[in-house]
């Protein structure tokens, strides 16, 4: 297992001078992809003109408190030029779409008056290339008649992993059962491990520490995977033992391992980016597919086609390129925006993206990636 190196987290320092640099950093990322989509020159949108324009900028609220509806989207751009500038997006003339705060789009349309922009049409980024050369791996070992390699299996699971009233480890002993049964090449596990929505935890009554059970459980669970597996850990922000700011830093875990054990052990920051094999992976413990799917504006005009909604959100993850790009983000996520670029994806499509969530389970093929 390969993965970048993680420098030290530094949180809740930034000012509206660094945020701003970090909405240009993720606007300046895209506007490149889009921009080619359309015939048209990008321009901006905020003059009064007759003739159509391309607009690349932001979707947002007109007001941050209260849910996106289609008589107050606001269209915001100019970062490029560091001075950002907000109009009506007006979205009659679209039959079909599916918008959210933060996103960045194109819009082909007319600003006849100078205060609203009248789209005509909408441009999505799309999603990164996948990576080519697992790919042609790929193909060459359907195709041909030679040796299969060794099956690459990977068990994943997302906490909590105790029962919520007794604190009983119950579910973790049924994990670690069935991961004995199964014996997969890795285990990736995303927190909570000591869940802050638990009764004993929000009422303090547990006997030990936060963190000496957290600590338990980790090397519990290390003392079982490591002779037989690679262990890959992720925290969430409803672990209480830990930094509750997103992106999240790595757990620290001080356990005595042998070299070739403690090789097989990492632990990674929420979200990660990792390959197992040839095999990449992206992995986040924070629910964006429910965050967006109650913040999201979608509209189909074309009532015979069936939209897979599901599907469509966790699109709108990979065409934005990041991990979570809903802002302002949903009120129980305390996001750090001067660490943005931690959340993107960059370079190619991960080939699995794993998100842990309340809604549905489902597995689906998205834009060439397993979600």
């Amino acid at each position: 297992l390969e993965s970048k190196e993680v420098d030290h987290y530094k949180y809740m320092v930034d000012n509206l001078s660094e945020k701003l640099e970090a909405f240009e950093s993720h606007y300046e990322s895209l506007r490149g992809v889009i921009a080619p989509l359309s015939e048209r020159e990008q321009e901006k949108f905020h003059y009064a003109r007759q003739d159509p324009i391309l607009g690349i900028g932001r979707i947002c609220c007109a007001n941050d408190e209260e849910k996106l509806s289609a008589q107050d989207i606001v269209f915001e751009g100019g970062f490029e030029e560091g001075a950002p500038y907000r109009v009506r997006l007006d979205l009659c003339d679209v039959p079909e779409y599916f918008v959210f705060p933060g996103q960045v789009l194109g819009v082909e349309g007319k600003n006849t008056r100078g205060f609203a922009l009248r789209a005509s049409r909408l441009l999505q980024s799309p999603a990164l290339p996948p990576r080519h050369v697992r790919r042609g791996k790929l193909h060459q070992l359907m195709a041909g008649a030679a040796a299969v390699p060794q099956q690459l299996g990977v068990m994943c699971a997302n906490g909590p992993f105790l029962l919520s009233d007794t604190m009983s480890d119950a579910p973790l002993a049924d994990l670690l059962a069935e991961f004995h049964r199964t014996r997969p090449t890795a285990l990736i596990l995303c927190g909570p491990f000591v869940d802050e929505k638990a009764p004993p935890v929000s009422t303090c009554s547990l006997g030990l520490t936060f963190e000496a059970l957290q600590n338990h459980l980790l090397e519990r669970v290390a003392s079982e995977v490591l002779p037989h597996a690679h262990l890959i850990v992720l925290p969430a922000l409803r672990d209480v033992a830990h930094v509750p700011v997103f992106p999240q830093p790595p757990f620290q875990l001080a356990m005595d391992l042998t070299p070739e054990l403690r090789s097989r052990l990492h632990l990674l920051p929420n979200p990660s980016v990792f390959t197992i094999g040839d095999t990449s992976f992206a992995v986040s413990s924070e629910d964006i597919l429910r965050h967006l799917s109650a913040a999201t504006l979608h509209r189909n005009d074309h009532k015979k086609e069936s939209t897979d909604r599901m599907s469509e959100i966790a699109k709108m993850v990979l065409a934005n390129r990041s991990f979570y790009p809903l802002y302002p983000p949903d009120s129980s996520v305390n996001l750090d925006v001067t660490m943005f670029d931690r959340l993107r994806l960059t370079q190619h499509s991960p080939d699995v993206i794993l998100f842990s969530s309340d809604l549905q389970p489902f597995a689906k093929i998205v834009e060439s990636t397993v979600c």
